[in-house]
């Protein structure tokens, strides 16, 4: 898909899911219900702010002989958010517009031994970092969780090249496309769960990806809940990324709430997450 049928496409789907979100649930006796909230989209009139820090962090350690002596390299590298901010405000009932940026940083620490009757060692060290590409896009709220009905949202994202450091920044146009269900199963116990897609704009990466996630949790108070995400992501020649982290989450008041969680990934050995979200609420 080229970069204009990408764009026609995409906001071919957000013009239409503009006018959605009113039509589908004015519709019937949940009209005017609290029913016909979709989860997880912001109130009108109100912004949320998502801060969020995060890092990845890689270790590979390699060996080898060669003539007359051994090569061992290892290397080191953190990926890093500090933080990535999402900006959402609530135009209307079920529609939300969203801005995204932020700050993110690779290191890289590399040694390299070459053993013979007189060790040797290499160190090298890179260190990159800058402002992310800028992200816009929509949170349209289509159907409401009623019984064993699941919350249904639509969230689609462009990412805009040029802005930024360019080695964060897409060399065209990105979009991703996003599906989020949501079922409340109890008073304690509910579970979220999306699929999506995404195009990223690099060149050196023309695919598309695709995406899944699945996190059901358990509220133990009104300040105090837990989830476990299970999440990954697959693309045409690559092996998939399937990750699990465990997700605490703080109530600090009605404005605020702090999330905190760790993980690691099924599929890439000696490797770990761990990140914090600050979430600040902000009625107009």
């Amino acid at each position: 898909m080229n970069e204009i049928k990408k764009c026609f496409y995409f906001f071919s789907v957000l013009t239409i899911l503009f006018f959605l979100p009113n039509l589908i649930l004015s519709q019937g006796k949940y009209r005017q219900t609290e029913e016909s909230t979709v989860y997880d989209v912001v109130d009108p009139k109100t912004m949320e702010i998502d801060a969020d820090f995060y890092m990845e962090h890689y270790v590979a350690n390699t060996s080898a002989n060669v003539k007359k002596a051994r090569v061992n390299v290892q290397s080191d590298l953190k990926y890093f958010n500090a933080p990535n901010l999402t900006f959402r405000y609530g135009l209307i009932k079920n529609l939300e517009l969203q801005l995204i940026t932020g700050y993110t940083g690779v290191l890289t620490k590399g040694n390299v031994t070459i053993k013979t009757k007189k060790d040797r060692i290499i160190n090298t060290d890179k260190n990159v970092t800058g402002l992310n590409a800028l992200g816009l896009g929509i949170k349209a709220g289509l159907m409401s969780n009623r019984k064993a009905r699941p919350s249904l949202a639509f969230t689609g994202i462009v990412t805009l090249p040029n802005i930024g450091n360019p080695l964060f920044t897409p060399n065209t146009v990105g979009a991703e496309i996003d599906l989020d269900f949501y079922n409340s199963l109890s008073d304690y116990v509910d579970v979220a769960y999306d699929i999506g897609t995404v195009w990223s704009g690099y060149k050196e990466d023309p695919n598309n990806s695709y995406s899944y996630g699945i996190s059901p949790g358990y509220t133990f108070s009104d300040n105090f809940g837990l989830y476990l995400d299970f999440n990954g992501i697959m693309e045409k020649g690559y092996s998939s990324d399937n990750r699990f982290d465990v997700d605490l989450s703080f109530t600090l008041s009605d404005y605020i709430t702090l999330d905190a969680y760790a993980g690691t990934s099924f599929n890439i050995k000696r490797f770990y997450f761990i990140g914090s979200t600050l979430t600040a609420t902000i009625p107009f």
